[in-house]
């Protein structure tokens, strides 16, 4: 019996060890946008040890653009993107899925008028950026949710960048802004803002806790155990974040991310930052592309994503 005993310990032992080995041969790459997906990670990148044996690099960049080259290219085995761009590119044939959600909206409606709710907005003029799309289209639905006398009209700009030119201009207007960029704006404007948070909007409209804006999508080469080890690693980064924003947005900082500390440190906590993996993820995201479905078909490539989209893989509790 003692024989059988030592022999599977052994076998055990063995077993890790391979896996250990293997993982210490692996390293993943990644790429993420400047703001909460990159912001997400940020633990991770000061201190790779959070998924050792790994080794780990990311490129953290700015615009949409250099993300879908990243999707075509192969270029990253990690690619932070808005969750709808990933559907798209996975149904055009890119070898990306799913593996979590990260960010469950950072959109909110700013002004230096009183704007507390959609009451306010009766028959205002509200400015937003990208037209058709995400954050055109989740505005336009909770609008369409509510019972307006006097529907608000909508203008549009380019780029959030420019919606926060138009509040400069003006800070009465109401326009529509992402973190960080609100956070940046209440630095830049001399009367105090207020504003209206979409997160919370979409949670009484349609009783979900915000909306899977971002995930963080995997090539279909990564070992399960790496997307493992490293999941658990963007766990605890996120938990810090939420923890302690204030020690996030040191080591962001550190790390010579294109925002001030403070705007970092406000940011965070209105990021909506929280890891769900597309097993747990998978209702959330589909009510989420049903509502783009219903405007702009396009924006998920033309139907809701196949169950291959979603790249499962459980977390230690």
């Amino acid at each position: 019996m003692k024989k059988y005993i030592v022999l599977l310990l052994a076998l055990t032992l063995s077993v890790l060890t391979a896996c250990e080995a293997e993982l210490e041969e692996e390293s993943l790459s990644a790429i993420a946008p400047n703001g909460a997906p990159s912001l997400s990670q940020v633990l991770i990148e000061f201190d790779s040890d959070y998924i050792e044996p790994l080794e780990y690099e990311v490129d953290v960049v700015a615009g949409p653009d250099m993300l879908v080259s990243a999707f075509g290219s192969e270029s990253h085995d990690l690619i932070f993107a808005p969750t709808n761009q990933g559907a798209n590119l996975y149904q055009s044939g890119t070898p990306y899925q799913l593996a979590a959600v990260v960010s469950f909206g950072n959109l909110y409606l700013a002004s230096g008028k009183t704007i507390d709710n959609f009451d306010d907005l009766e028959g205002e003029t509200i400015t937003l950026f990208g037209q058709n799309s995400v954050p055109d289209i989740i505005v336009r639905t909770l609008l369409d949710s509510h019972d307006f006398d006097d529907h608000p009209t909508i203008d549009y700009v380019d780029s959030v960048d420019a919606a926060g030119g138009v509040l400069q201009s003006d800070s009465q207007n109401i326009v529509l802004l992402a973190e960080p960029a609100l956070s940046v704006q209440q630095t830049q404007i001399d009367d105090s803002l207020s504003f209206i948070d979409l997160q919370d909007a979409w949670y009484d409209t349609f009783d979900k806790a915000g909306y899977p804006q971002a995930g963080l999508f995997v090539h279909e080469d990564v070992s399960d155990d790496a997307l493992k080890t490293y999941l658990d690693g963007l766990k605890a980064s996120i938990d810090l974040a939420n923890d302690d924003p204030e020690t996030m947005a040191s080591h962001a900082a550190s790390l010579d991310y294109p925002f001030p500390e403070p705007v970092m440190q406000n940011a965070i906590p209105r990021s909506n930052l929280r890891l769900q993996t597309s097993t747990e993820s998978t209702g959330d995201v589909e009510h989420f592309f049903e509502q783009i479905l219903s405007l702009e078909a396009d924006l998920i490539g033309g139907s809701l994503p196949d169950d291959d989209f979603y790249r499962s893989v459980d977390l230690d509790d």
